[in-house]
């Protein structure tokens, strides 16, 4: 049986869904015969690199909110995070644009080295407070999971490296109606948007196991304002990309 996952490293709901289909796994019976495949999408393909910016104060600026509402945001996804053993810290969080990382999993892919990358890559933008849009920063990932050195480099130098790969998933996402994050399908029917339970991801499992029921239908999303990204409740909106 295979899931497909549809995420995006800066997508909070993301790893908070990533820990819980994880935990929903742990007490499937059938398990082993389960495969995953990591589907690239970004919540925002015309991010800018890191520039410094506060992290409340580039959301207060995006959303058009206020540095209270900035925060009461932040304390709901913090709970969700700590609720599943993740620690999140928002103080030091920079904004990046995500590509980059993206190809990096793609090249840990030709290794099934991919768990182990999205895994840093998440800990590295949520809980460390590093810049996962900055080469350097990739490439000490990169190492510190096992990764040939100078493939890395070679692959992250060139822009053009695993970039048909990244482009093919978020294409796929297109056709597929994927409108926010994060986004799971099993066996090409079933579907869950948002970070769901685990129970949710429980009963998913056996229906796709037994496929005797009607595919899930995508709830709704929240539109994504022109250049910023909307995460309420339990997931993320993809925002729109530039003309």
């Amino acid at each position: 049986m295979n899931i497909e996952v549809w995420f995006d490293v800066a997508c909070p709901f993301c790893y908070v869904s990533k820990r819980r289909l994880a935990k929903a796994l742990e007490d499937f019976p059938h398990k082993d015969a389960v495969t995953i495949s990591y589907k690239s999408l970004e919540l925002n393909p015309d991010a800018a690199l890191y520039d410094g910016t506060n992290y409340y104060e580039a959301v207060m600026s995006e959303q058009k909110i206020s540095n209270l509402r900035a925060k009461m945001f932040t304390d709901n996804i913090n709970r969700q995070a700590k609720d599943v053993g993740l620690t999140y810290n928002y103080d030091d969080l920079k904004q990046t644009n995500t590509f980059d990382s993206h190809r990096l999993i793609k090249l840990a892919e030709q290794t099934n080295q991919e768990e182990t990358i999205i895994e840093k890559l998440f800990h590295a933008h949520f809980t460390e407070g590093k810049d996962v849009g900055d080469l350097t920063t990739l490439l000490d990932i990169a190492i510190d999971s096992g990764l040939n050195q100078a493939e890395v480099q070679t692959a992250l130098d060139d822009t053009t490296h695993y970039a048909n790969e990244v482009r093919q998933d978020e294409e796929e996402a297109e056709q597929k109606d994927v409108s926010g994050l994060p986004f799971v399908i099993m066996n090409d029917t079933y579907t869950l948007a948002g970070a769901q339970p685990t129970i949710a991801f429980t009963r998913m499992l056996q229906k796709a196991w037994d496929e005797t029921e009607v595919a899930t239908e995508l709830p709704e999303t929240s539109p994504a304002n022109e250049n910023s990204i909307m995460c309420v409740g339990d997931s993320c909106a993809i925002a729109p990309k530039a003309n």
